[in-house]
């Protein structure tokens, strides 16, 4: 894979639904996790793309929904020639990932499992 930096990353969208007042504290609460990516690299800069992670959590048996979608500017040091797989499968960016977890955790009263627990149940 070539080389590349994260330019920058940030929230696109973030939509949060969770009415947690009558659940008991350390509850452990089961749920349904999905997450894919787009490239987008139709971009006026040279060597430079767009990867979009949407991050969807939800609870079946709990008023719990929570929708992500993060953006991710990447600048190559080539022209791009990567695969979906070869960027989530990337550390830099597993580690961006789990930092924005562990803040969407934060409204959720609990703590999401890593990108790297999610990668290695998605086995």
């Amino acid at each position: 894979m070539p080389d590349f930096n994260i330019v920058h990353s940030f929230t696109e969208r973030l939509n949060i639904f969770n009415y947690i007042e009558n659940m008991d504290g350390g509850q452990n609460i089961p749920l349904n996790i999905a997450f894919r990516g787009i490239i987008d690299d139709n971009n006026k800069i040279e060597n430079r793309l767009l990867f979009k992670v949407y991050y969807d959590v939800e609870s079946i048996n709990f008023p719990i929904v929570l929708n992500w979608v993060g953006v991710f500017v990447l600048q190559f040091d080539e022209k791009p020639d990567v695969s979906i797989d070869d960027l989530f499968g990337d550390e830099n960016i597993q580690n961006e990932l789990d930092s924005y977890m562990m803040m969407l955790s934060r409204n959720l009263v609990g703590n999401l499992p890593s990108f790297a627990e999610i990668m290695e149940n998605k086995k």
